[in-house]
């Protein structure tokens, strides 16, 4: 009894503080001291001030220490894991700090024929994977389509990417260092990853979900996965399937 009334009065010091403040005044006042009390009542009252504010540090000082101690539980959880925005990637500066290999899938990834002179520069040793849809196939591509951006978006526009990354094939083509292929499937999710074969310290996998019937926007669901967790492992297995799969011959860019 004695452990529960003790309890109670920790977890509700403040209060009860509180409630000795407003007794004291009280009782002074039905006893009719404070005219022949003053210094007593003033003493008391500082008293109780000063405990008081002694009182607020050591509550900031506890939820201080419980914020620090939920945000060390969260990143001990997810220590490599951060969401992103979708367009706020400098992958030219990316890969040009890679140490092994590059992948990257996606419907088309015509935005990279605007920098295609960044894969010229890497080092030889820099294995480089590309791969898309296949825009050739129509059936996959409508499938996509339905998949994904719903019956009413037309085929033509992907088509139309599809002939533009032409170009960066044409100029990486011969690149012994580059390969490229199509996928054999609709994937929900695309990648950017590098250095997955032989890690390093700037390994990761950047991983893009697309939304049904949504174009891909800035609010597009995109995060980095950084080595060090299983997630990292069972992504890099999932692009592993899905290039030893991809096909690699008679691709719709020789076209």
């Amino acid at each position: 009894m004695f452990n529960k009334i003790t309890n109670w009065i920790n977890e509700h010091l403040l209060h009860v503080q509180v409630l000795l403040l407003l007794a004291v005044i009280i009782s002074c006042t039905l006893l009719k001291l404070f005219d022949k009390q003053d210094e007593l009542i003033e003493s008391l009252l500082i008293f109780i001030a000063i405990d008081f504010f002694i009182l607020s540090i050591g509550y900031l000082e506890k939820i201080k220490k419980h914020t620090s101690q939920i945000h060390s539980l969260m990143m001990k959880k997810h220590p490599n894991i951060e969401f992103v925005n979708r367009g706020e990637m400098d992958w030219i500066s990316i890969i040009s700090k890679a140490k092994s290999d590059v992948f990257i899938n996606g419907i088309t990834l015509y935005p990279y024929v605007e920098g295609k002179k960044a894969f010229k520069s890497l080092k030889s040793n820099i294995h480089v994977r590309m791969m898309t849809l296949d825009v050739g196939d129509t059936n996959m591509l409508n499938d996509y389509r339905k998949m994904f951006y719903g019956r009413g978006s037309s085929i033509a526009k992907y088509i139309n990417y599809g002939n533009i990354f032409k170009e960066l094939y044409i100029f990486l083509k011969d690149q012994a260092n580059v390969e490229f292929a199509v996928a054999d499937r609709v994937t929900p999710i695309c990648f950017f990853a590098v250095d997955i074969i032989n890690l390093s310290s700037e390994s990761f996998i950047r991983v893009q979900h697309h939304l049904y019937e949504k174009e891909a926007k800035d609010e597009t669901i995109s995060y980095i996965v950084r080595p060090g967790i299983p997630l990292f492992d069972v992504l890099r297995e999932q692009i592993e399937l899905l290039w030893g799969n991809a096909k690699r011959e008679q691709l719709y860019f020789d076209e």
